[in-house]
């Protein structure tokens, strides 16, 4: 399964990217599986796109370039948001974000 919209390109990076963390398949994270560590790869790619995504964009948006409803993005981001405070969690979070940063600069 593959994201759908304009933002392919940087949804593909940052599940890539996330995937590669996690020791998954980036089709393993956009499928329907809810099971623990696929579900928490995913919200973590919500809140990763979120991030480097422009304000203006809605959050609709950025649901439908997951196959995914913006409920389920909310909720995905505020998991993540309350993870956030696991130091281990947090690093792996900065770490990831400053990798997906970097790689959409040199894009």
């Amino acid at each position: 399964m593959k994201p759908a919209t304009d933002q392919t390109g940087q949804v593909a990076m940052i599940v890539a990217a996330v995937a590669k963390a996690y020791e998954l398949e980036p089709d393993q994270i956009l499928s329907d599986r809810k099971e623990g560590v696929i579900g928490s790869a995913r919200s973590l790619c919500y809140w990763l796109t979120r991030e480097v995504t422009p304000e203006h964009i809605p959050l609709s948006d950025i649901a439908r370039a997951f196959n995914r409803d913006r409920t389920s993005l909310i909720a995905g981001i505020k998991k993540t948001e309350l993870r956030r405070q696991e130091p281990a969690f947090a690093d792996l979070t900065n770490q990831l974000l400053r990798l997906v940063q970097a790689t959409g600069r040199a894009a």
